[in-house]
């Protein structure tokens, strides 16, 4: 397919306009972009993607490689790619595997008590260090008093 080939606007002789109304009315939830998609596909199914989108804004309207895509899982549910323009040298993984998700191992059995002890001690040892500290301070305001009095 060209680039070059001439496209009129929708009108009621255009054949794009009777696709367009045949595509609505079977997928009325699809936006334009994918109708447009559909229609494409099913004149010319290996179409490229830039080719199709150069005809796509002819009629004004802007189709990506996910309008493709949708369109071709509307088309073809059980067969649809991931992907239409997956970079080179890169497999992407099925749907369906992407979604999965790890279980993780189960550890051993936390010891409730074991946990609690820890906390109440790491928060004794901060207050321990802070009446500490403050204990420090206390002493030497004293000992600057008494420096002050004393001369």
């Amino acid at each position: 397919m060209t680039a070059t080939a001439p496209i009129t606007t929708p009108t009621e002789n255009n054949p794009w306009a009777e696709n367009f109304a045949e595509q609505k009315a079977r997928f009325p939830n699809a936006k334009d972009s994918i109708l447009f998609a559909i229609a494409a596909l099913q004149d010319d199914p290996d179409i490229a993607i830039n080719d199709l989108k150069t005809l796509a804004s002819q009629h004004g309207i802007r189709v990506t490689a996910a309008s493709v895509n949708a369109a071709k899982r509307l088309l073809d549910p059980e067969h649809a790619t991931t992907s239409v323009a997956a970079p080179a040298g890169l497999n992407p993984a099925p749907a369906r595997e992407r979604l999965a998700r790890r279980v993780r191992a189960a550890e051993t059995p936390l010891d409730a008590n074991a946990l609690i002890q820890d906390v109440v001690s790491k928060i004794q040892a901060q207050g321990n260090a802070e009446v500490e500290r403050m204990r420090e301070a206390v002493r030497k305001a004293i000992t600057a008093l008494e420096a002050a009095v004393g001369s």
